[in-house]
């Protein structure tokens, strides 16, 4: 022990004494006191143990999410990912970072694997496997404001006409009219329809480990819809069983479906390219998920209180809900025509 810290001494008067030369001299000294090593869990390995336990802890989708993010840092740090997990740096977080936004993710979307990184670090921290959080030192982008613009009644019109008599007529009423996330509108079964009550009941993806359960009666259309495909289907089979097949994300998946769809019924979004081809992929100011921006954005214009919005939509809070309604060129018009000299 005593020769160990010697050479230590010696390599830190010569400047030599790196994080990894330290790192062994104070394994030796934890070895010999029958202590467990510092270096005991690889980056690697603590991503496999902490990916399995968010697996029953989280949403599918959020899951997902996580070890996207995860396994997408250890392929960054390439051979450096066998480094014991105390090795990783604030200078490793912030290569990471760079790296997302040359592959073409905006901000908001590099700001949420920073996130999910500082989270796995903490963990890392709360079982002595760091002595500090890595991911926390590093700052998040500026992202702005993400905006994700609500389709307007005619929008909708046009692509209920352009999806009539397919599975998307469905999934579009059910984001439409209860407010659904494409994974969840794609995935209802007959056994949580109640037609004679008219009722849907499910549990959205998002939060499902919260045991969260949403029952919301079938608008007319919707209703209507059902009625119209009800049979002799499989009382828990899939209503939209084709589309229940895809993934929502990629790009042939449901988002990339739904989004030619809107072309195909005149239905324009701005875009916002990718920095580069075959490199992070375009942004759209209105997609599926603009079905729920529309439905709060709706109801506020019909005066329903902003209480009931929130169950609707089956959000946490009134903050959040806000976020999703929004005051259209109409009202804005309908309130300046009460104005003296206001007519437009």
């Amino acid at each position: 022990m005593a020769l160990d810290w010697e050479s230590a001494a010696k390599d830190k008067r010569s400047g030599v004494l790196t994080t990894e030369r330290a790192r062994g001299y104070l394994n030796s000294l934890l070895a010999s006191t029958g202590q467990s090593l510092l270096d005991a869990v690889s980056v690697k390995q603590f991503a496999e143990l902490w990916l399995a336990g968010k697996k029953n802890e989280r949403s599918s989708g959020t899951h997902d999410r996580y070890e996207h993010t995860v396994n997408s840092f250890v392929e960054h740090l390439g051979k450096g990912a066998a480094m014991p997990l105390s090795g990783v740096t604030a200078l490793h977080i912030d290569s990471f970072k760079g790296s997302r936004l040359k592959v073409g993710l905006a901000p908001q979307s590099v700001n949420l694997q920073l996130k999910i990184l500082r989270a796995f670090f903490a963990a890392g921290h709360r079982k002595g496997l760091t002595e500090r959080n890595p991911a926390a030192a590093v700052e998040f982008l500026d992202a702005g404001v993400a905006v994700r613009e609500p389709f307007t009644s005619p929008e909708i019109h046009a692509i209920l006409r352009e999806a009539r008599g397919m599975e998307w007529e469905t999934s579009t009423l059910f984001g439409y009219y209860c407010g659904m996330r494409l994974g969840d509108a794609c995935q209802r079964s007959w056994d949580e329809i109640d037609l004679a009550a008219g009722t849907v009941s499910w549990s959205p993806e998002k939060t499902k480990r919260k045991n969260k359960r949403m029952v919301l009666p079938l608008a007319p259309l919707l209703l209507a819809r059902l009625l119209a495909l009800a049979g002799n289907d499989d009382p828990k089979g899939l209503i939209t069983p084709t589309l229940a097949k895809g993934k929502p994300s990629g790009r042939s998946g449901l988002s990339q479906q739904f989004g030619r769809l809107m072309v195909k019924a005149g239905v324009h979004s701005e875009i916002h390219a990718a920095k580069s081809e075959g490199q992070g992929r375009a942004r759209t100011a209105k997609s599926f998920h603009s079905l729920r921006h529309a439905l709060n954005t709706h109801l506020m214009q019909a005066g329903v209180d902003e209480a009931v919005r929130v169950q609707v939509s089956g959000h946490s809070d009134v903050r959040t809900n806000r976020k999703y309604s929004h005051v259209q060129v109409d009202s804005f018009r309908d309130a300046f025509s009460k104005l003296p000299g206001g007519e437009v």
